[in-house]
């Protein structure tokens, strides 16, 4: 995706995340079949948006997740998404400046 079609994301952020529905039920069982995630696991999350994954990966095994998204707004928007759960860190950076402290 260009710079452009991705700042129109964060542009309109708190409608996204209010409207974007989330992945199928499917996407989510798939993972449970390979048993790849548990509370021991750490997931690097790229791109993260407005945070529907995050909340529902984080609500179902737990994880450690530093979800890196650029978007400001979204950064907000995936905030209240997934509240004070501790497990949860957002980074609101690119990937390619992300750096892990």
């Amino acid at each position: 995706m260009n710079k452009r079609k991705a700042a129109s994301f964060e542009s309109v952020a708190s409608i996204y995340a209010r409207i974007r529905p989330g992945y199928a039920e499917a996407v989510y069982q798939e993972i449970e079949t390979h048993k790849i995630l548990s509370a021991n696991s750490v997931l690097l999350e790229i791109g993260a948006g407005h945070g529907v994954a995050t909340k529902e990966i984080a609500g179902r095994w737990s994880p450690t997740i530093i979800a890196v998204e650029p978007g400001k707004n979204l950064c907000k928007a995936m905030q209240e998404r997934t509240g004070k759960n501790p497990k949860v860190t957002i980074e609101n950076t690119t990937f390619e400046a992300y750096e892990k402290s």
